[in-house]
């Protein structure tokens, strides 16, 4: 390609994640000369596709130091999933909080769904409930979910 605008990185960057191919990606990811919310989602959602949940908390992290990109919904739910794979309850209440006090994103299913889980399987049952409450739909799927967290929380703790 004689020219590469963002579009066209994004459009490789794209190719590899879809490959599966972190390596070259990332590698990508580092030679662009500028990279928009896009590039950021792609590769973090591929991280969490591959189960590398800390290379997407990471990249987040630098994402966030550049103040540049604000995070949008995706990037927020690849962020959320490796915060309950991990554990990260202290990471996916800050993201909450962003979501709360920013005025930037506004929770749709999804991401609330994102929420959800994050403080399910943190154990954190509660504000799985304030989430629940919260949402402006709720898919059976979404209860099916939330039952089996409340009941994974009381089995987990030694009461039923």
């Amino acid at each position: 390609m004689p020219s590469r605008d963002t579009v066209s990185w994004n459009c490789l960057l794209d190719g590899y994640a879809r490959t599966g191919n972190v390596v070259a990606a990332r590698a990508l990811f580092e030679q662009m000369d500028y990279r928009n919310v896009v590039s950021w989602t792609t590769l973090m959602a591929l991280y969490v596709r591959l189960k590398d949940y800390t290379g997407c908390l990471g990249l987040f992290d630098i994402m966030m130091q550049g103040r540049d990109i604000q995070p949008n919904e995706a990037i927020l739910m690849s962020v959320l999933t490796a915060c309950a794979h991990l554990g990260r309850l202290d990471r996916g209440k800050w993201i909450h909080s962003y979501i709360r006090y920013s005025g930037k994103v506004k929770p749709d299913m999804l991401l609330s769904t994102a929420l959800l889980t994050m403080y399910a399987k943190c154990g954190e049952m509660e504000l799985a409930k304030e989430v629940f409450a919260e949402m402006p739909e709720k898919s059976v799927r979404l209860v099916e979910l939330y039952d089996h967290g409340l009941w994974n929380s009381r089995a987990w703790r030694g009461s039923t």
